[in-house]
């Protein structure tokens, strides 16, 4: 049966009419046995977040919403549903209530690498570049070897006429993950 979910959670993102005819019910059913297993350990955070991913790839984002929500009551530490639930927040042009949602994880989670980036992002979406570019470093200071963090920094850094900064940024980056393909093209570009 592990073995059975475990495989579910690799097929929650196909819709059963994306399958042919003949497997479908048994898509179906093994939906609904993933669906019965999360419910049964509702007082799990990870189940919670299992049942938030179920009903996001479902596109029903208030049970989504819930989930997730019920994730953060069981453990107002759990980095990945603050970051989930703002993503919903912000996919509902509720980015406000997602930089609240961030900043409250940040309290509890200071040195969250993936908050401080979301936190980031959500910045540039509302032209708040300077705010953004503090966040942005100090997940890149918090997580080194995290290509993307880094990556964007130095874009960002590059759009503003930083190109210098944002040129030693992917060189310190390409020193502790040689051969990142992403940060040496990076690189081209920014040399040009």
């Amino acid at each position: 049966r592990t073995v059975r979910l475990g495989a579910v959670e690799q097929l929650l993102d196909i819709a059963p009419e994306q399958v042919p005819a003949e497997q479908r019910s048994d898509l179906r059913k093994a939906l609904d046995e993933y669906l019965e297993a999360q419910q049964n350990n509702a007082d799990s955070p990870s189940a919670q977040l299992n049942l938030a991913l179920y009903y996001q790839a479902r596109n029903q984002m208030a049970l989504a919403e819930q989930a997730y929500e019920r994730a953060l009551l069981l453990d107002p530490y759990f980095e990945a549903a603050y970051i989930n639930l703002a993503d919903i927040y912000r996919g509902s042009l509720r980015d406000p209530g997602g930089e609240r949602l961030l900043k409250q994880g940040l309290v509890r989670l200071p040195t969250a690498a993936s908050l401080r980036f979301s936190l980031g992002l959500l910045q540039i979406r509302q032209k708040r570049l300077a705010q953004a570019l503090e966040n942005l470093a100090d997940a890149v200071e918090l997580a080194p070897k995290t290509e993307r963090y880094r990556y964007t920094y130095a874009v960002a850094l590059s759009s503003i006429g930083r190109r210098k900064e944002a040129l030693e940024l992917v060189d310190a980056g390409l020193a502790l993950t040689p051969g990142n393909q992403q940060l040496s093209d990076l690189k081209l570009q920014l040399l040009q």
